[in-house]
């Protein structure tokens, strides 16, 4: 025998399944190569009879193959009760391989020895168990081998297996489920065979015998019966197999209806039987179902999603009613446990991956939703991490399928379509998946609610307070779908959305045509009536159906539809209207920064259309302007709001003028600057006309005034200009047509709109190119302007909440005040106020006291009247009072909101016109607001304005007056100066930076690169004066400035040489200096300035030789001036040099000696090292310096340097 067969059998135990596999195949490779040499030397072989003993079958496997195949087969029976590793596994498919492999295998000759290795015994010990294991593998793997339906086999055999599964399923209760799927196995092999009526006959009698008493009453009999008739539906006219199910017998405790077991009638008895509800007369079986559900439920759902049989379709119980009675009302009733609650979901999960989409959405029923949001809601809450499981498992089904994925989220809606799942389960279940779903499904799910809108459930359209509370919940749910930038956005369904905002907020059905339908019963009309008629209606009308159109039929080119009214049932509401025109108005908001996408072919790289734009080229506003002007002219529509004469008149300008502007934008004479005009014109007369709806005056003056502007930047002809009226006459001479516009848009963002904000940012974007001086002015004016009386600035929080929220307190405690979150300046006057009443209420008790000393009843009931209206007063009082602080409260948040709205327009013009010079005529103004960023809010939004928008500008700005901009550099430094606090300082001093890249950038040629020639150009020469005179005074006096400000000017501005200027070097004298830390950071300075200047490696700048000589002589008079000063131990400023600023002054001599030693030089020459050395052993030996190892140190390489 081979030495590899025992290694084989180590890893058939092994854990990784892929290793178990190869090993078996390596094991039965090895064996019939061994049997091919057996046979070869032996081929005489005698006729064998079968033996039932162990000894006798082993003798009869050793003759017919030899003795290695005999010895094997011992191994794998022995092995299947083994309990290491994944023994079972791996011996149960080596021995099924081997059966299969060998045509002369019976079963006669296993069962022996699956006998002698696992006998049955009564044992409740571990090694009874994995006998039991063992014997259960064995027979598993006599079933999948196909011994059994050989010809040499009988249904003897087979009825000897069956009972021997049964058997183990006896003896231990958790192998029960595995030995009937065995048997169930073996049903659909029996028609190969010549013994298949004998063997289901025995599996009839077998039921009968177990289930004399009880019946079909537990999972594995039921999947067992099932199994059966699925293979033979003709079954059911057997009278063995009807009394085996029925049961007529009085002693049998579960006694089923009709003998097919998935009937109609049979579905109570059938939720019994297989444990989804708790009965007396149920066998509850404790095996291993606390961690699983039973296979009978996937059997019975597998049976009710696609019937084996047509004969049994319609005896079979509908799949929607065994869910809601077995699932619904069992596993998810209220009263479930969470055993059962927790197979439902386990259940739910395997029915979500299997179940068709015909059946997909009875899954969903209301026990289960409501189990599923009650576990996943809360963490502490038993099966919370089931239900999180099962919630992703639901968004992976959504991912792979679009048609559940729809079925899904309609489901997850509610019986009322009013419910946000994601908010009462505290998940994104719902957002997650509308991030995976595509437009076309998203534009069927948009159709269905806009159906439910329009003609809500029978059971709600009496309620006439839920059917305003659905439909305005869908327009709110509409609303969130389309300004969620997650989701896939298509002009589709978005045009769908804006569609049913814009016609039931703006629009109804006049009465007549009301009369007209009920008079004729147009309701009633057939589809193909309706469908008939509508092809014979005028064409340029709106379609006014009275029935639910087909609006599946709606392709993407939504312009080229004709929008349909539907008639709603019941009649919408005031309020549902007005929130539609809200909603309408907020959409156009965000639709003005949309981009759409211009093609739909994913191959290609995604192009988009420009924010605010259709594919079409036209804007959304014009869209809806021009779906507005078609429904005004149709007999059938009734506007809600009606303009007046005028605001009409001046409409259909506007609208003949936005015609003749498209027109000019599909010319090819627009091209370039005058395009983003016309289109900026265009945006703005569309969003103008929209707002005649809401503010019908300001929009009219608005209109007005973009006309004249319009007429001056494009109307050439000198005859129409003179018929302009005077307005416009005036306006002409004395304004820019840009200032109008950005004082309209200025204008439109004081209104608390979003749709007004975006369209003001979008026509500024266009126009901020032609701004002048004066805008921008009248923009800081708005922002720098304070109060009279100064307020503490508010929290960023939502007005409307607030309101709702005061409101909602205000109805609750009418009698009660809490000013708790408002100003302490108001709870003293709402204290005094509160304080005055109750005095004046007691003088009035007091004097009717007074009057006499005897009370009547009547006296008494007087008072409580009295008292009753002093009640009732001091409510008025107080809710007055409320009001005016809550009024007082908003006004100053949408104050810092507009505030808020115009630096943003700032920031759209700092970023679209880098190279225009008005941007430093906002410099000064905006550091003089950020001055109090600390404390002030928009303070703090134009410091981040300045500091990450302005001053990182690296490009640009190379035309203006120079003279101006070295008075605002002098204006920003001395500001610098005087700084509050640090972040300001830094601010300005980058603003400085800012100005002089600007000169340096403008003036930039070969001299300024050149570090080893001085600046010539005056402007520059200037600007440098200016930073030494702050750097002057910054030494002498006490500033905000610190040293990083001046360490830091050769790496911010490397094209100036700062080694030429006073800066470096400057008030290193200690005789005129304040102080020795003032000498200290000089020398800091001057040491980073000549680390630029003088580098490392010579060879990184071109004119270091050059430079040296013109530095060393500066360089070394001052440093002999100030070691002369220290050697003669005077005092500077009162103070004498302690070791920190001596440290400082070596560094810097030190470095400068090192950098500037050259081959054609002698150091010590160069720096007068005679005189030099003798003051550094001098200073070096004072006692408060003797002791610094550091200072010996710098003294020391300095000395190096001149050896």
């Amino acid at each position: 025998m081979a030495t590899t067969t025992y290694d084989y059998f180590w890893q058939l135990a092994s854990l990784d399944a892929e290793e178990r596999l190869n090993a078996a195949n390596g094991l039965i490779t090895h064996l019939h190569k061994l049997y091919q040499e057996f046979i070869t030397s032996n081929k005489n072989i005698s006729k064998i009879n079968d033996s039932r003993d162990f000894l006798g079958s082993t003798e009869v496997i050793e003759k017919v193959c030899g003795p290695t195949v005999a010895y094997v087969m011992i191994r794998l029976t022995r092995g299947l009760a083994s309990p290491r590793a994944a023994a079972r596994h791996g011996f149960a498919l080596a021995l099924t391989e081997l059966l299969a492999s060998f045509e002369f295998f019976t079963f006669k000759m296993i069962l022996p020895l699956i006998d002698e290795a696992c006998p049955i015994s009564s044992s409740k010990d571990k090694e009874g168990s994995d006998v039991i294991f063992g014997r259960v593998f064995g027979f598993a793997s006599v079933v999948r081998s196909g011994i059994l339906w050989r010809k040499t086999s009988s249904d003897d055999d087979y009825c000897e297996v069956i009972n021997g599964l049964l058997a183990c399923a006896n003896s231990k209760p958790y192998v029960r489920e595995t030995c009937y799927h065995v048997i169930i196995s073996t049903i659909p092999l029996l028609k190969e065979t010549t013994f298949e009526e004998k063997a289901i006959s025995h599996l009839i009698t077998v039921m009968n015998e177990r289930n004399v008493r009880n019946g079909i009453n537990n999972p594995d009999d039921i999947n067992l019966a099932v199994a059966i008739e699925a293979q033979y539906p003709d079954i059911l006219q057997n009278n063995q197999w009807i009394r085996v199910v029925v049961h007529n017998g009085d002693s049998c405790i579960a006694k089923w209806c009709k003998p097919h077991i998935l009937h109609p009638e049979n579905l109570e008895k059938l939720t019994e039987a297989i444990q989804a509800k708790s009965s007396q007369s149920a066998a509850e079986i404790q095996q291993n179902q606390e961690n699983r559900i039973h296979s009978v439920w996937n059997t019975i759902i597998f049976w009710l999603i696609s019937p084996p049989s047509d004969k049994l379709r319609k005896q079979t119980v509908a799949f929607e009613e065994f869910w809601k009675t077995a699932v619904d009302e069992c596993l998810f009733d209220d009263d479930a446990t969470y055993q059962r609650k927790f197979w439902g979901f386990q259940l739910l999960e395997k029915a979500l991956q299997i179940c068709p989409e015909d059946k997909f959405s009875f899954l969903f029923t209301s026990n289960l939703m409501r189990t599923l949001i009650n576990h996943s809601y809360e963490k502490n809450r038993y099966l919370h991490e089931s239900a999180m499981h099962l919630l992703k498992v639901i968004e992976q089904v959504a991912e792979e399928n679009q048609r559940k994925a729809l079925i899904i989220v309609k489901k997850f809606l509610g019986q009322n379509c009013d419910r946000d799942f994601d908010k009462v389960s505290k998940t994104y279940t719902i957002r997650n998946i509308f991030h995976v779903i595509n437009n076309s499904t998203i534009e069927e799910y948009v159709l269905y609610l806009k159906n439910v809108f329009l003609k809500p459930d029978e059971n709600l359209s009496s309620d006439n307070e839920a059917t305003i509370q659905r439909r305005q919940w869908i327009i709110d749910h509409l609303y969130s779908l389309l300004k969620n930038p997650h989701i896939n956005r298509h002009e589709g369904w978005l045009n769908l959305v804006l569609d049913l905002f814009l016609i039931y907020g703006f629009y109804t059905a006049k009465d007549s045509f009301l009369n007209e339908i009920s008079k004729d019963k147009k309701i009633e009309i057939s589809k193909s009536e309706s469908r008939n008629k509508k092809s014979k209606r005028d064409p340029k009308k709106v379609k006014f159906e009275n029935q639910q159109a087909d609006d599946s039929s709606r392709t993407n080119n939504s312009e080229k539809m004709i929008s349909k009214y539907i008639l709603p049932k019941p009649n919408i509401d005031e309020d549902t209207q007005e929130r539609c025109r809200l909603r309408f108005f907020h959409a156009l908001g965000e639709l003005s920064t949309f981009r759409s996408l211009l093609s739909d072919d994913k191959t290609e790289k995604p192009m988009r259309t420009r924010s605010g734009f259709m594919k079409s080229g036209q804007t959304w506003s014009y869209y809806a302007v021009a779906l507005m002007n078609r429904f005004d002219y149709d007999t059938q529509l009734e506007p809600l709001i009606i303009l007046s004469d005028e605001a009409q008149q001046l409409k259909s300008t506007v609208i003949k003028l936005l015609q003749t502007i498209i027109d000019k934008l599909n010319s090819e004479d627009s091209k370039g600057h005058n395009l983003d005009i016309l289109q900026g014109f265009h945006l703005l007369f569309s969003y103008s006309v929209l707002t005649l709806y809401t503010e019908p005056e300001e929009a009219m003056n608005a209109l007005q005034d973009i006309q004249i502007c319009f007429n001056k930047m494009f109307v050439q002809s000198k005859k129409s200009l003179k018929k302009k009226r005077n307005k416009e006459e005036n306006l002409e001479e004395k304004h820019n047509p840009v200032d109008v516009i950005v004082d309209i848009l200025l204008g439109f963002l004081a209104k608390p709109s979003a749709f007004l904000y975006n369209m003001s940012e979008q026509v500024f974007k266009v126009f901020c190119d032609g701004i002048t001086k004066s805008s921008l002015d009248l923009m800081l004016d708005l922002i720098s302007k304070q109060e009279n009386d100064e307020e503490e600035l508010v929290d960023e929080i939502d007005i409307d909440d607030e309101i709702n929220q005061d409101e909602d307190e205000e109805s609750t405690d009418g009698e009660s005040d809490d000013g708790s979150n408002d100003s302490d300046l108001d709870n003293d006057i709402t204290v005094n106020e509160n304080k005055e009443a109750k005095d004046q209420s007691l003088i009035e008790l007091n004097n009717h006291n007074n009057e006499g000393e005897d009370y009547s009843e009547e006296d008494i009931n007087n008072q409580d009247e009295m008292m009753e209206k002093i009640d009732s007063k001091l409510s008025e009082i107080f809710k007055i009072q409320k009001f005016g602080k809550k009024k007082k409260k908003d006004t100053k948040y949408q104050r810092i909101h507009y505030k808020h709205k115009v630096i943003g327009l700032l920031k759209i013009f700092v970023k679209e016109q880098q190279n225009n010079p008005l941007i430093f005529e906002l410099i000064m103004p905006l550091l003089k607001i950020a001055k109090n960023a600390k404390t002030d809010e928009i303070a703090k939004s134009v410091y981040n304005l300045l500091n990450t928008r302005i001053v990182v500008i690296k490009d640009g700005l190379t035309e203006f007056d120079d003279s101006k901009i070295l008075a605002l550099l002098e204006q920003v430094q001395d500001m610098a100066r005087k700084a509050h606090f640090g972040d300001m300082m830094t601010l300005c001093w980058k603003s400085c930076a800012f100005l002089l890249k600007a000169i340096v950038r403008r003036h930039n040629n070969e001299e300024i690169s050149d570090a080893s020639r001085e600046i010539s150009n005056q402007h520059i020469k200037n600007a440098i004066v200016i930073y030494e005179s702050t750097y002057k005074s910054w030494c002498t006096k006490s500033s905000s400035l610190n040293i990083k400000c001046f360490s830091q000017l050769p790496a911010t501005i490397p094209q100036i040489p700062w080694h030429f200027s006073e800066i470096f070097l400057g008030c290193t004298d200690p005789k005129t200096a304040k102080n020795p830390k003032k000498v200290m950071n000089a020398y800091d300075v001057s040491f980073t300035i000549c680390n630029v200047a003088l580098p490392k490696k010579k060879r990184e700048s071109k004119g270091a030789n050059s430079t040296i000589p013109k530095l060393v002589p500066k360089i070394r008079e001052n440093l002999n001036n100030t070691l002369q000063f220290i050697a003669e131990d005077l005092k500077c400023g009162n103070q004498n040099f302690d070791s920190q600023a001596l440290k400082s002054i070596l560094k810097f001599a030190g470095l400068a000696i090192k950098r500037t030693s050259t081959e054609n030089s002698k150091s010590e020459k160069l720096w007068n090292s005679k005189k030099l050395l003798p003051l550094l052993e001098k200073i070096k030996e004072f006692p408060r310096f003797k002791s610094s190892q550091v200072i010996s140190n710098l003294v020391n390489e300095i000395t190096r340097n001149f050896q």
